[in-house]
């Protein structure tokens, strides 16, 4: 009896460890970037900032994350080691998302307040070229071959542009409200999908 209950002991689940890293939490509410420890999985620091956080993107080469908050416009660059904000940048008087280009060199931030498609080089870490817009943007993504598509619920149009050459090249008019917008992976095809 004793071997059976030692033999079903050392069968049992080995516990689990955690990850050596840190997740960060946009807590809009509380203006500020929560960071909880993965190895132990309780929050390690709250970082604040002086506008409310919605989109957390990690840094592609470097223990850093970057944070965008909408209703300013601005984005934050936060030390992963420090757990402090290093820099900040902004895009315009409000945004609406922002993602990585696709070299991983630089942000692309969708303004709405001018609207434009803005591009932070993550080097300098300050504004470089803006693609002005002709309406108010809901949403958009990046697409292989540098390209970006940009929805516009308020006009009811989809804006394809070249971020290589920083110019619109072309607008197309939809039937229902556009809500979102995802490329294909190769970029061969645009998805559009309208929440109304």
């Amino acid at each position: 009896m004793l071997a059976g209950s030692a033999a079903a002991i050392g069968c049992g689940h080995r516990k689990a460890t955690g990850y050596r890293g840190y997740c960060f939490v946009a807590n809009r509410a509380g203006r500020s970037v929560g960071v909880v420890d993965l190895v132990n999985f309780r929050a390690r620091k709250q970082i604040p900032l002086d506008s409310a956080p919605a989109q957390v993107i990690a840094h592609p080469r470097e223990p850093k994350v970057l944070v965008l908050a909408p209703e300013s416009g601005a984005v934050f660059e936060i030390d992963a080691v420090k757990l402090a904000v290093t820099r900040r940048a902004t895009a315009g008087n409000s945004a609406v998302a922002m993602q990585l280009s696709p070299a991983q060199d630089a942000l692309w931030v969708l303004s709405r307040e001018p609207a434009a498609l803005v591009q932070i080089p993550l080097a300098p870490m300050r504004p470089d070229r803006r693609i002005r817009l002709s309406s108010a943007p809901h949403s958009f993504d990046l697409g292989a071959g540098n390209v970006a598509a940009v929805a516009s619920a308020q006009s009811r149009t989809i804006t394809l542009a070249s971020l290589t050459k920083g110019s619109v090249e072309r607008t197309v008019e939809m039937g229902d409200e556009p809500s979102m917008v995802s490329y294909r992976k190769d970029g061969r095809h645009l998805f559009v999908a309208s929440r109304p």
